[in-house]
C-alpha cells in the first residue's frame, strides 16, 4: 500500500480538477465544488490513502471509490432531476 502522506492539496483539487469537471457538466459553482470538496475529504483524502481502484476483489473505482452501482444511482435519480441541477449551482 502506497501511503500519501501530504495527500493532496485541496485548492488544487478544488480549482484545477472540479471546477472545469463541473463546469463541463454544466453545474459549477461554489455549492458545488464544495459539496464534491467535503465528499471527497473522508472519502479520500483524509484516511491517507489514495487509489484509482479497489484493493482486492471490491468493485470501487477514483479516489473517492465510487461503485458503478451507486455511479448509476446518481446519475439515475439525482443529476436527472432539474431540482437537484439547480441546488448544485448556488
Amino acid at each position: 500500500m502506497s501511503n500519501i502522506t501530504d495527500g493532496i492539496y485541496i485548492p488544487h483539487l478544488k480549482y484545477e480538477i472540479l471546477t472545469p469537471a463541473l463546469n463541463h457538466l454544466g453545474l459549477g459553482g461554489s455549492r458545488a465544488i464544495n459539496q464534491v470538496t467535503s465528499t471527497f475529504l473522508p472519502e479520500g483524502y483524509a484516511r491517507g490513502y489514495t487509489y484509482s481502484k479497489q484493493l482486492g476483489n471490491g468493485p470501487a473505482v477514483g479516489v473517492m471509490q465510487m461503485e458503478l452501482t451507486t455511479y448509476n444511482d446518481v446519475w439515475k435519480n439525482f443529476l436527472s432531476t432539474p431540482s437537484a441541477v439547480t441546488w448544485l449551482r448556488y
